[in-house]
């Protein structure tokens, strides 16, 4: 390897190094709150969740490192059966000196701080295919939030595997139409 590809894995590798010995504090948590299917016209996923994420977490995101979280939503009733999986990633742009908040269809929301960032989280809409509009009034639901640890660069996915601080616990919840 000579040139730019030595850099970059210089480079990478140095940002694992010392991201993995960054103190990682409390381990992050998250919790769906609640989740609804609503025909809006078109089918949409509305949840409330709770997301707290640790130092490490943080740490990253302030080095530019995006931080994935999927969404799978999963439907059924006696005739169907329909499951979606979108993610939200979460990134800090330095240049533009800005937060970045995008989602599966490339819509992306803007913020001055990552507090309000972080805050847009509480509350997210996600668009569904028109088929979900079949389950809207009798239809039985899940929604799991889980980290992409797979969407880290390379040398952060070992990492990741072992420090509690990049851990966040899959969580999930059910529900029924109307309910």
């Amino acid at each position: 390897m000579t040139g730019r590809p030595l850099r970059h894995a210089a480079l990478a590798f140095a940002l694992a190094a010392g991201l993995a010995g960054c103190g990682e504090g409390a381990p992050p948590s998250a919790a769906i709150r609640r989740a609804a299917l609503v025909a809006d016209p078109a089918p949409v996923l509305d949840a409330e969740l709770e997301l707290v994420l640790s130092r490490t977490m943080l740490d990253a995101l302030e080095r530019g490192i995006a931080l994935e979280l999927v969404l799978i939503v999963e439907g059924h009733d006696a005739d169907a059966e329909l499951r979606e999986r979108h993610t939200l990633k979460l990134r800090w742009l330095p240049l533009a000196r800005r937060w970045q908040l995008r989602d599966a269809s490339g819509a992306e929301r803007h913020f001055a701080s990552r507090a309000q960032l972080l805050a847009a989280l509480d509350r997210v809409r996600v668009p569904l295919d028109p088929a979900w509009l079949a389950l809207v009034d009798d239809g039985t639901f899940s929604l799991t939030l889980s980290l992409d640890t797979g969407a880290l660069p390379g040398p952060l996915r070992l990492p990741a595997l072992f420090q509690r601080g990049w851990r966040l616990p899959d969580t999930s919840l059910t529900w029924h139409a109307g309910s």
